[in-house]
Protein backbone atom coordinates (compact mmCIF):
# COMPACT_ATOMS: atom_id res chain seq x y z
CA UNK A 1 0.00 0.00 0.00
CA UNK A 2 1.35 3.45 -0.89
CA UNK A 3 -0.16 6.82 -0.04
CA UNK A 4 0.98 10.37 -0.70
CA UNK A 5 0.40 13.04 1.95
CA UNK A 6 0.30 16.48 0.40
CA UNK A 7 1.35 19.44 2.53
CA UNK A 8 -0.65 22.50 1.41
CA UNK A 9 1.31 25.52 0.15
CA UNK A 10 4.58 23.67 0.62
CA UNK A 11 4.67 21.70 -2.65
CA UNK A 12 5.99 18.72 -0.68
CA UNK A 13 4.72 15.17 -0.88
CA UNK A 14 5.30 12.64 1.88
CA UNK A 15 5.18 9.19 0.27
CA UNK A 16 4.43 6.39 2.73
CA UNK A 17 4.66 2.69 1.94
CA UNK A 18 3.07 0.04 4.16
CA UNK A 19 4.52 -3.39 3.37
CA UNK A 20 4.02 -6.90 4.60
CA UNK A 21 6.46 -9.46 3.22
CA UNK A 22 5.72 -12.99 4.39
CA UNK A 23 8.60 -14.96 5.90
CA UNK A 24 8.19 -17.75 3.33
CA UNK A 25 8.03 -17.67 -0.46
CA UNK A 26 4.84 -16.47 -2.10
CA UNK A 27 2.90 -19.32 -3.65
CA UNK A 28 0.28 -18.95 -6.36
CA UNK A 29 -1.65 -21.54 -8.33
CA UNK A 30 0.50 -21.02 -11.43
CA UNK A 31 4.00 -21.00 -9.93
CA UNK A 32 6.10 -20.49 -6.85
CA UNK A 33 8.05 -17.28 -6.43
CA UNK A 34 11.23 -17.60 -4.41
CA UNK A 35 11.93 -15.16 -1.56
CA UNK A 36 14.78 -13.66 -3.63
CA UNK A 37 12.53 -13.09 -6.64
CA UNK A 38 9.86 -11.59 -4.41
CA UNK A 39 12.37 -9.27 -2.72
CA UNK A 40 13.87 -8.24 -6.09
CA UNK A 41 10.40 -7.30 -7.32
CA UNK A 42 9.71 -5.34 -4.13
CA UNK A 43 13.01 -3.45 -4.32
CA UNK A 44 12.48 -2.69 -8.01
CA UNK A 45 9.02 -1.29 -7.23
CA UNK A 46 10.32 0.82 -4.34
CA UNK A 47 13.20 2.21 -6.41
CA UNK A 48 10.75 3.25 -9.13
CA UNK A 49 8.31 4.84 -6.69
CA UNK A 50 10.56 6.72 -4.24
CA UNK A 51 9.24 10.28 -3.99
CA UNK A 52 11.14 12.83 -6.07
CA UNK A 53 9.53 15.85 -4.35
CA UNK A 54 9.66 14.94 -0.66
CA UNK A 55 10.53 12.30 1.89
CA UNK A 56 9.71 8.62 1.52
CA UNK A 57 8.79 6.52 4.55
CA UNK A 58 8.72 2.72 4.33
CA UNK A 59 6.90 0.94 7.14
CA UNK A 60 5.80 -2.58 7.84
CA UNK A 61 6.88 -6.11 8.57
CA UNK A 62 9.66 -7.00 6.12
CA UNK A 63 10.63 -10.24 7.90
CA UNK A 64 14.37 -9.63 7.65
CA UNK A 65 15.71 -10.95 10.99
CA UNK A 66 19.30 -11.20 9.68
CA UNK A 67 19.60 -7.44 9.30
CA UNK A 68 21.07 -5.80 12.40
CA UNK A 69 19.88 -2.21 12.04
CA UNK A 70 21.71 -1.02 15.16
CA UNK A 71 25.09 -2.26 13.91
CA UNK A 72 24.30 -1.66 10.23
CA UNK A 73 25.19 -5.20 9.25
CA UNK A 74 23.55 -8.05 7.41
CA UNK A 75 24.15 -11.72 6.73
CA UNK A 76 24.94 -12.84 3.19
CA UNK A 77 21.47 -14.37 2.78
CA UNK A 78 20.53 -13.07 -0.69
CA UNK A 79 16.97 -11.92 0.00
CA UNK A 80 17.78 -9.86 3.10
CA UNK A 81 21.05 -8.56 1.63
CA UNK A 82 19.08 -7.25 -1.36
CA UNK A 83 16.79 -5.22 0.91
CA UNK A 84 19.66 -4.06 3.13
CA UNK A 85 21.62 -2.86 0.08
CA UNK A 86 18.53 -1.06 -1.25
CA UNK A 87 18.15 0.89 2.01
CA UNK A 88 21.83 1.87 2.08
CA UNK A 89 22.12 2.82 -1.60
CA UNK A 90 18.99 5.00 -1.35
CA UNK A 91 19.90 6.77 1.89
CA UNK A 92 17.27 5.23 4.17
CA UNK A 93 17.65 5.17 7.96
CA UNK A 94 15.88 2.71 10.23
CA UNK A 95 14.05 4.50 13.05
CA UNK A 96 12.96 1.50 15.16
CA UNK A 97 15.86 0.70 17.51
CA UNK A 98 14.31 -2.05 19.65
CA UNK A 99 13.10 -5.56 18.80
CA UNK A 100 9.46 -5.81 17.75
CA UNK A 101 9.10 -9.60 17.89
CA UNK A 102 11.21 -11.57 20.32
CA UNK A 103 14.84 -10.53 19.79
CA UNK A 104 14.26 -9.44 16.16
CA UNK A 105 13.45 -6.03 14.73
CA UNK A 106 11.07 -7.15 11.98
CA UNK A 107 8.76 -4.13 11.94
CA UNK A 108 10.49 -1.19 10.34
CA UNK A 109 10.11 2.55 9.89
CA UNK A 110 12.64 3.61 7.26
CA UNK A 111 13.00 7.15 5.95
CA UNK A 112 15.28 8.94 3.53
CA UNK A 113 14.89 12.18 5.52
CA UNK A 114 16.26 11.89 9.06
CA UNK A 115 14.28 14.92 10.28
CA UNK A 116 10.80 13.77 9.27
CA UNK A 117 10.16 10.92 11.76
CA UNK A 118 9.98 11.54 15.49
CA UNK A 119 8.89 9.86 18.72
CA UNK A 120 8.99 6.18 17.84
CA UNK A 121 7.04 4.22 20.47
CA UNK A 122 6.64 0.49 20.89
CA UNK A 123 3.68 -0.82 22.81
CA UNK A 124 2.17 -4.26 23.48
CA UNK A 125 0.81 -6.17 20.49
CA UNK A 126 -2.61 -5.27 19.11
CA UNK A 127 -5.31 -7.94 19.28
CA UNK A 128 -3.81 -11.39 18.53
CA UNK A 129 -0.60 -10.13 16.88
CA UNK A 130 2.76 -11.48 18.08
CA UNK A 131 4.55 -8.24 17.09
CA UNK A 132 4.79 -5.09 19.16
CA UNK A 133 2.81 -2.14 17.88
CA UNK A 134 5.00 0.60 16.38
CA UNK A 135 3.75 4.18 16.57
CA UNK A 136 5.55 7.23 15.20
CA UNK A 137 4.95 10.87 14.42
CA UNK A 138 5.76 12.68 11.20
CA UNK A 139 7.10 16.20 11.39
CA UNK A 140 5.36 18.28 8.76
CA UNK A 141 5.45 22.03 8.23
CA UNK A 142 2.48 23.78 9.79
CA UNK A 143 -0.04 24.56 7.05
CA UNK A 144 -1.17 28.17 7.01
CA UNK A 145 -4.43 29.08 8.70
CA UNK A 146 -7.51 29.49 6.54
CA UNK A 147 -7.49 33.26 7.24
CA UNK A 148 -3.95 33.54 5.88
CA UNK A 149 -4.86 31.57 2.77
CA UNK A 150 -7.94 33.71 2.11
CA UNK A 151 -6.14 37.03 2.52
CA UNK A 152 -3.20 36.09 0.32
CA UNK A 153 -5.12 34.47 -2.52
CA UNK A 154 -6.56 36.58 -5.33
CA UNK A 155 -10.11 35.66 -6.25
CA UNK A 156 -12.12 36.97 -9.15
CA UNK A 157 -15.79 37.39 -8.30
CA UNK A 158 -17.13 37.24 -11.84
CA UNK A 159 -20.78 37.20 -10.77
CA UNK A 160 -20.34 40.68 -9.24
CA UNK A 161 -18.87 42.21 -12.40
CA UNK A 162 -20.39 45.41 -13.86
CA UNK A 163 -20.87 44.02 -17.35
CA UNK A 164 -23.22 46.86 -18.46
CA UNK A 165 -20.62 49.42 -17.38
CA UNK A 166 -17.83 47.54 -19.23
CA UNK A 167 -20.03 47.29 -22.35
CA UNK A 168 -20.76 51.04 -22.21
CA UNK A 169 -17.05 51.88 -21.72
CA UNK A 170 -15.94 49.72 -24.65
CA UNK A 171 -18.74 51.09 -26.86
CA UNK A 172 -17.81 54.73 -26.13
CA UNK A 173 -14.02 54.26 -26.38
CA UNK A 174 -12.31 56.11 -29.25
CA UNK A 175 -10.59 53.14 -30.89
CA UNK A 176 -9.19 55.27 -33.75
CA UNK A 177 -7.00 57.37 -31.46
Amino acid sequence: LCVDLLVPNNQMVYRIFLIYRPPVSCISRQHTVSPSESMNALVKCLEAKISKVGPTIITGDLNCPDINWNNLSCSNEKCQKTFYDFTNFNGFSQCVTKPTRGVNTLDLVLTNDAFVVSSINLSPPFSISDHDKVEFDLLCPQPPSIDTVLTKRKRYLWKHGDYNGMRAFVSNYDWNS
